[in-house]
């Protein structure tokens, strides 16, 4: 029985299949779709005979739902041309093409292309113009390339749409160096830098332009971006440094500069520490002695007529502490142990020896230092921070903040002034005779606070008499304008106290904020001339905010389209600037400026390619002028 079971359901199976193979064979009306699915052919089809005048079957209605809707589009395209120098260009010069946004007038998209050997090019540029209002489209030359230059193209307004543009590109040749780097027996010299300057007005200029590192041929090849004048540098580690000045020339890899590296002179000894054996690893610093022989060209090389001369060397003694200083100068040099310069040790920094180089058999030594142990009480015992300063025949050597007792490291014998300082406490001044080498001795002061103490509390109201609270203070040496010496904000009485200053004259700024509708254009004027006084006691300056007016700026051109312009506010005299800003180049609506008091200023308005604009402008005390400016174009 369940065999025939079986059997029975297969056959209805197979009678279901036979009986749907049946239905489809039969032809049923279908809907003739005009494209592919995804794909739109270039045909207007709303006014086009519809392919079926009955809906199509409900079968279908799923293939209806997912068709591509009809679009059309068109491509923005590039194409140009290399002029001013004649190909053909066999390596195919790099160019970068970058967008410029019509508002905001800045580079927003770039991407990079080649150019062919006959020197023009064609790219679609259309992903440059994505979600943006293109003004121009700006095309270089790579600088690292045989040739540079650029040129821009405007971009219409209707070129989101599509279009092509034309644009040719003026380039120049590039200014290459090739050469060598060897040694005075010809010898190629491998791991020399090389590096390369430009010489607008007969000297190395500026920033290092480019660089590059020997390999074992020795050989160097420096692209100079355009051309012009250079002025190239071979170092290498124990060797006199060599450079050359090189005219402009065309770009062709010929003409090599060999520059020739020598061993120069040398200067050797040995190191001693202060146990009179071989100080293994000090550091030997070699400094030429007296003032620069010529111009600076970074760090430690200075140009000498046609030569860079090196005004630092430094080298390290061996196990055996002996050391050689190779590829100076025949000058007089300082020759000092950089490794001393140390907070443990600070008399360090004035161990030195002149030696005239060439020289053998240098002999340094290093004294052992006696100790001076500082042990600093107060009140408080220990008072907090107190300021150390070591002083010896009236310069001073050493200065450290400590807490309680340090250790100071000096020579034997010699004479020295202890000072020390702490907020709150009266200096302390104390002479001290340094004992032998390698003895220690103890030296006690005690701070006494002081007997007046200093203090500046400003008292800051508003026009109506109220305090003003959370006022911000800024506090600045008088003689600088940054960085602020002290801020904060005034407490709920209007105080804010200065405390805790280093003698001198200040000046104190004074931002009142916006408390409420009524003081939003407050101000308060800058005392200029705040003398800190040590032992001056504390008194009280009462300052009155005073009721200030706004202006706000617009610019814009004649047709009273909206400008980015940089806009200053002067003294009537032009002598101070008392705000700066941008207007927006997207509304007419203006920008305001801070708080001014009521008067007659000037303001000075400019914009890249527009001609700039001087007015004169009044502040009102509590209303918000408008300057208006129409800038022309030159």
């Amino acid at each position: 029985m369940p065999r025939l079971a079986t059997i029975g359901a297969l056959a209805v199976v197979g009678f279901s299949i036979a009986l749907v193979l049946w239905f489809e064979s039969v032809e049923s009306p279908r809907r003739v779709d005009p494209a592919p699915r995804g794909i739109v052919d270039d045909v207007d089809l709303e006014a086009s005979t519809p392919l079926l005048d009955a809906d199509p079957p409900a079968s279908d209605a799923s293939d209806v739902a997912t068709a591509s809707p009809p679009t059309t589009s068109r491509k923005q395209i590039l194409r140009g041309r290399l002029v001013g120098v004649a190909g053909p260009f066999p390596e195919r010069p790099t160019l970068s093409i970058a967008s410029v946004s019509r508002a905001e007038e800045w580079v927003t998209f770039s991407k990079t292309i080649r150019a062919d050997a006959a020197g023009t090019f064609e790219a679609d540029v259309s992903d440059l113009f994505v979600a943006m209002d293109v003004a121009r489209l700006e095309v270089s030359a790579d600088p690292s390339e045989l040739i540079t230059g650029s040129a821009s193209v405007d971009v219409p307004e209707s070129a989101s749409e599509g279009g092509e543009f034309q644009v040719d590109v003026p380039v120049s040749s590039a200014t290459i160096v090739v050469g060598r780097v060897v040694d005075d027996a010809g010898e190629p010299i491998a791991f020399a830098v090389v590096r390369l300057w430009k010489t607008p007005h007969g000297v190395p200029s500026g920033s290092i332009l480019t660089a590059q590192t020997t390999g074992p041929s020795g050989r160097f090849t420096l692209r100079a971006g355009d051309g012009g004048s250079v002025f190239i540098l071979a170092l290498a580690p124990g060797r006199r440094s060599a450079g050359e000045f090189v005219g402009a020339r065309p770009a062709a890899l010929t003409d090599a500069h060999d520059l020739v590296l020598d061993r120069g002179y040398a200067i050797r000894g040995h190191v001693a520490n202060a146990d009179q054996k071989p100080f293994a690893g000090a550091h030997v610093r070699a400094v030429i002695d007296g003032p620069a022989r010529g111009v600076s060209i970074g760090g430690t090389m200075e140009l000498v007529g046609d030569r860079a001369v090196t005004t630092q060397f430094d080298a390290f003694a061996d196990n055996e502490g002996r050391f050689e200083l190779t590829g100076l100068e025949p000058a007089a040099y300082r020759l000092s142990l950089a490794g001393l310069q140390s907070s443990a040790y600070p008399e360090g920094k004035k161990l030195d020896w002149g030696v005239v180089a060439p020289a053998d058999g240098v002999e340094l030594s290093v004294p052992a230092p006696a100790w001076i142990e500082l042990t600093v009480r107060s009140e408080e015992d220990p008072p907090p921070n107190a300021l150390v300063r070591l002083f010896r025949d009236g310069q001073a050597i050493e200065s450290r903040r400590i807490i309680g007792v340090t250790s100071l490291g000096v020579f034997p014998g010699a004479f020295y002034e202890i000072r020390v300082s702490c907020d709150h406490y009266e200096e302390e001044r104390v002479d001290v005779v340094a004992p032998a080498a390698g003895e220690k001795r103890t030296v006690a002061v005690t701070l006494e606070p002081l007997r007046n103490p200093p203090g500046i509390v400003i008292d800051l109201t508003g026009p109506d008499g109220k305090p003003i609270t959370d006022a911000r203070f800024d506090l600045f040496a008088a003689d600088a304008a940054w960085p602020a010496w002290e801020r904060g904000t005034s407490s709920e009485k209007g105080h804010y106290r200065l405390a805790e200053l280093e003698p001198g004259r200040y000046r104190l700024m004074i931002e009142p904020g916006t408390i409420e509708e009524a003081s939003a254009n407050w101000f308060v004027p800058t005392i200029d001339d705040l003398e800190f006084v040590r032992n001056g006691g504390e008194r009280v300056i009462e300052v009155r905010a005073l009721v200030g007016g706004r202006l706000r700026f617009v610019a814009h051109d004649a047709e009273g389209r909206p400008i980015r312009a940089q806009w200053r506010v002067l003294e009537p005299s032009g002598r101070s600037v008392l705000g700066s800003g941008l207007t927006s180049p997207a509304t007419l609506e203006g920008v305001t400026g801070r708080v001014l008091p009521p008067g007659s200023y000037v303001v000075e308005c400019s914009a890249d390619g527009w001609t700039p604009r001087t007015a004169e402008a009044a502040v009102v005390a509590g209303e918000t002028g408008v300057v208006d400016l129409t800038l022309q174009s030159p």
